[in-house]
């Protein structure tokens, strides 16, 4: 992670609770280089619109929508500047960007209810819990420690992995095989 953006869920769906994250996000006062990256570049052009409406008459110039597919270069240097992660789903969405930004070192905010948070947290990766931004907006100047991030990343490691998924799936193909 190279900066102190922000980003705000993964698509264009009302899974995301776009407007809670706005709402709670509007409390605290953005740096001045602070933007608020919002990926919609898929999902219901409707919602697209009015998420992206929305966005700039709550959070202003700083909220920076997400509306087209870029190459994956470009895609990877923004959501790579941003420092926090803010994931409001309450069904598990978006596993791909949660553990790529936890391998990157961004520090995660996710629901409780939702199965990602519980099985990273059972997993001892070290995620927080919305509620805390909820409680104390100045929670999003919090940053990872290098260790945090060095335990997350072999978390991860030992879990996805090349050679951890090839053992997983070896396993299934004893089990199915016996």
């Amino acid at each position: 992670v190279t900066g102190n953006n922000i980003l705000v869920g993964n698509s264009a769906t009302a899974t995301n609770n776009h407007i809670e994250v706005f709402d709670l996000l509007k409390q605290y006062t953005l740096k001045n280089n602070q933007k608020i990256f919002c990926p919609l570049s898929y999902g219901d052009t409707k919602y697209k619109k009015s998420i992206e409406k929305l966005g700039y008459s709550i959070l202003g110039e700083k909220f920076q929508p997400i509306v087209q597919f870029l190459p994956i270069t470009e895609y990877i240097e923004i959501i790579g500047s941003c420092s926090i992660v803010i994931m409001n789903h309450v069904r598990q969405q978006a596993l791909g960007n949660i553990l790529s930004m936890l391998y990157l070192g961004a520090t995660v905010y996710l629901r409780e209810e939702n199965p990602i948070y519980i099985f990273l947290i059972k997993n001892n990766i070290k995620v927080f819990s919305i509620k805390l931004l909820e409680e104390d907006s100045a929670q999003l100047e919090y940053q990872l420690s290098r260790d945090d991030v060095e335990h997350n990343r072999k978390i991860l490691q030992q879990l996805y992995s090349y050679e951890a998924t090839l053992h997983k799936s070896r396993d299934i193909v004893s089990l199915l095989a016996s």
